[in-house]
């Protein structure tokens, strides 16, 4: 209804026997005697009869009818929520999967939500809440799920990623975090964590077995496991970076240590 100068503002507050609430209807009219007709006609069409009791009715200002009117009908200021229309909880069932999810799209609280679901039901009696439920978790995305340790270990990921792996191996208690031919365990300040690289003993990086690995500081891995393979020395040698010493020589134990205290 188109508002003009002599139009003035009402609201009903109406006590409904059915529901059980009492809410607060905004209306426009000319005066008190058409704002009644309208608030039957519009909000309780074919109920003429004691199932609500109109328990107040008062002209109010443009400004507040506007708060009222902004939610739906009913002012926050009173702390008054807006009622969940059926049409808006069957759009949002039809997009989601579960009555949470149904509530999450409306932007509203579960209790909410549950409430005025449970006051709305379909053709055959069932109410929209108990239409919406899904404990199965049909057609929900599950959340992402780690591989089981004992079957990488078993051997039955031997692709799996080389780093996730052993940062695993560390956090689930299966190996110390420290080297495991010097006790290195100095941690860098920028990320807390021991310098540790994952060591295969048999040299095949697909056997998972426990016994195969070994955690080692980037030191001992080179001076014990890498020496002149390494790729440092490779790209080194490719680079026309060579000296007279034979890095394919085994070194003595006094080097070992000097090379392991520097």
């Amino acid at each position: 209804m188109q508002t003009n100068l002599k139009n003035k503002r009402f609201y009903f507050k109406i006590h409904d026997y059915k529901t059980k609430e009492t809410k607060k209807y905004p209306i426009i009219a000319m005066n008190i005697e058409e704002a009644t007709q309208i608030c039957y006609s519009n909000y309780f069409p074919g109920r003429m009869d004691d199932s609500y009791d109109i328990l107040s009715i008062k002209e109010i200002s443009k400004s507040y009818y506007s708060s009222i009117v902004r939610k739906g009908g009913f002012p926050v200021n009173r702390g008054v929520k807006a009622p969940l229309l059926e049409v808006d909880i069957r759009s949002a069932m039809a997009n989601t999967n579960s009555n949470r999810a149904a509530a999450k799209y409306l932007n509203v609280g579960w209790k909410r939500y549950r409430r005025w679901a449970k006051s709305y039901t379909n053709s055959q009696g069932k109410t929209l809440y108990e239409e919406q439920k899904n404990r199965a978790g049909t057609g929900i995305a599950k959340p992402w799920s780690r591989t089981p340790m004992s079957e990488i270990i078993e051997g039955k990921h031997p692709k799996y990623n080389k780093r996730n792996f052993k940062n695993r191996l560390i956090s689930e208690g299966y190996k110390e975090e420290e080297c495991h031919t010097c006790g290195f365990d100095s941690r860098r300040p920028s990320d807390n964590r021991v310098p540790l690289v994952l060591h295969w003993e048999d040299g095949d990086s697909t056997n998972h077995k426990l016994e195969n690995l070994s955690l080692m500081c980037l030191n001992c891995k080179f001076l014990y496991h890498e020496g002149a393979d390494s790729r440092y020395i490779q790209s080194q040698l490719k680079k026309g970076k060579t000296d007279d010493r034979d890095w394919n020589d085994e070194l003595s134990d006094d080097v070992y240590e000097q090379l392991r205290n520097m």
